[in-house]
């Protein structure tokens, strides 16, 4: 527990095996329309006839100017707001109406409900027997002092 609480690199495993891994899948999850429900035919016909700003979308759900997707990022800030356990970890970072397709709120918005944040199977395995070796070696190295 120490190792997760106390360890000056838990933080930055974390950001390297879950959430850099996590910020490439869910853009990618967005770029290519695997995001559920997907756009209306109503709102991809005004898109297509809106001249500002211009859809380089297409029929994409959530990828209509690309302005979400590529607010996407990897915050530089540090802190408490992260978790007490995980010590060093940055936040992920999106344009603010992000998190209303994320979670839904239809009373302050007028976005539906769209999870576009997730990591591949592929990535959470990976992430998963990382963390489990780094705490491992943490443990063994615990019992040897």
């Amino acid at each position: 527990m120490r190792y997760l609480k106390d360890g000056k690199d838990f933080g930055r495993t974390v950001d390297k095996f879950i959430t850099e891994p996590l910020i490439e899948d869910s853009k990618k999850n967005i770029k290519e329309n695997k995001v559920t429900p997907k756009t209306l035919p109503a709102t991809l016909k005004k898109r297509k006839a809106r001249k500002t700003p211009k859809s380089i979308g297409g029929n994409t759900t959530l990828y209509d100017t690309g302005k979400l997707h590529d607010s996407i990022r990897l915050s530089d800030k540090r802190g408490t707001q992260t978790s007490i356990l995980l010590k060093g970890a940055k936040r992920i970072e999106m344009a603010e109406y992000g998190k209303y397709h994320q979670i839904g709120s239809p009373q302050y918005s007028p976005n539906k409900k769209r999870e576009f944040l997730s990591l591949s199977v592929d990535n959470a395995d990976k992430a998963s027997a990382e963390m489990v070796r780094r705490m491992v070696r943490a443990f063994k190295s615990k019992i040897r002092k």
